[in-house]
């Protein structure tokens, strides 16, 4: 029995995950380190880092750890086998509360028209949210109701990525500093898309994490890869 429970213990942890193993690897790019220098991060052996960037395979410490030095959440690096549709909705708190700022101001010191008041009401209604929507061929995002919308095809994207926003580019609609067109609502965070044009642009989302996912699991579909 003494025998049986030292092998138990030494027993090694079961592969019974399967990370994405391209996302893991460009989360290390990103951070410029090393497979070395990540199994150090991550407190665990490079031949373990090697063995996830090669076939995904990892135990489920070997994920907790990665997804605390990546601070992202555990199962969004995990490998999605089949494709699920993507939506989510962020409230523009940002734009909401600067209006509202604005009409209060403009209402105390100048006694705001009723035209104003429309005017303010129409921008709060059209951009009080940012939907996004991502599916096997497409990405579709609009503001408020859906009157303003933009789509594009997956095919047609190169790659994506996580992002930060600086404060002064402002919210809503806008052809920002670096060149790009950024479409947001509230919060600093968004997903930067590069076209195969070379074209770039931003979509700003409470969720980076897993947009940014929902796009890589659509662009590794066939339907997206008819060369491959």
């Amino acid at each position: 029995m003494w025998i049986m429970s030292c092998n138990l213990s030494h027993r090694k942890p079961a592969m019974d995950m399967k990370l994405d193993s391209a996302l893991i690897k460009k989360l290390r790019n990103e951070k410029h380190w090393s497979q070395d220098e990540l199994a150090t991060a991550c407190g665990i052996s490079l031949r373990t880092i090697q063995r996830i960037e090669n076939d995904g395979s990892a135990s489920s410490e070997s994920l907790k750890a990665l997804a605390a030095v990546f601070k992202l959440e555990s199962n969004t690096l995990l490998l999605r086998e089949d494709f699920k549709a993507y939506q989510h909705t962020q409230i523009g708190w940002t734009i909401l509360l600067i209006l509202l700022l604005v009409y209060g101001m403009l209402d105390y010191f100048l006694l705001l028209p009723n035209p104003a008041r429309i005017i303010l009401t129409v921008i709060a209604v059209l951009f009080c949210t940012l939907t996004v929507r991502v599916s096997e061929t497409e990405i579709l995002w609009f503001f408020g109701p859906g009157l303003i919308r933009k789509h594009e095809k997956i095919h047609d994207i190169e790659n994506c990525s996580r992002v930060s926003n600086k404060w002064w580019w402002g919210w809503g609609i806008r052809f920002h500093p670096i060149g790009q067109w950024l479409y947001n609502v509230s919060g600093f965070d968004a997903v930067e898309i590069k076209m195969k044009s070379g074209r770039r642009f931003r979509i700003g989302t409470d969720e980076p994490n897993y947009l940014e996912q929902a796009i890589n699991s659509a662009l590794r579909l066939p339907v997206n890869n008819p060369n491959k």
